[in-house]
């Protein structure tokens, strides 16, 4: 092989590397583009869930807070109907004590015992 032959393959050679080059140059642009599409999709559901979660925090705590008002109202409203029933259960009571104390005072016919 002369050294025409060997610099023309040689030319080949790099030609044929420089169009390989550029081929795969070609594709790692193609793929990284892909690849950037894809990550600010991600990055898009990301923020997009994120947002989400926050929203759904936000709304729990407030029916959390709505749900503990009622119940403090509930709790109110269960202790003052409490109260009443003590009140009215202790004026029962009294009016009970005052009937047995007039069963017992009274003879075995219904009439108070002095009576005949």
């Amino acid at each position: 092989m002369t050294i025409d032959e060997r610099l023309e393959a040689f030319t080949q050679t790099v030609e044929l590397m420089a169009a390989t080059q550029s081929e795969d140059h070609d594709r790692w642009e193609e793929h990284a583009a892909r690849h950037n599409r894809q990550m600010a999709d991600i990055d898009r559901r990301l923020s997009r869930a994120i947002r989400n979660g926050i929203e759904e925090a936000r709304r729990e705590r407030q029916r959390r807070r709505e749900t503990t008002s009622e119940l403090d109202t509930k709790i109110t409203q269960l202790a003052a109907a409490q109260l009443v029933t003590e009140e009215r259960l202790a004026s029962l009571g009294g009016k009970i004590d005052k009937l047995v104390d007039a069963m017992l005072r009274t003879r075995g016919n219904g009439k108070p015992e002095g009576q005949r």
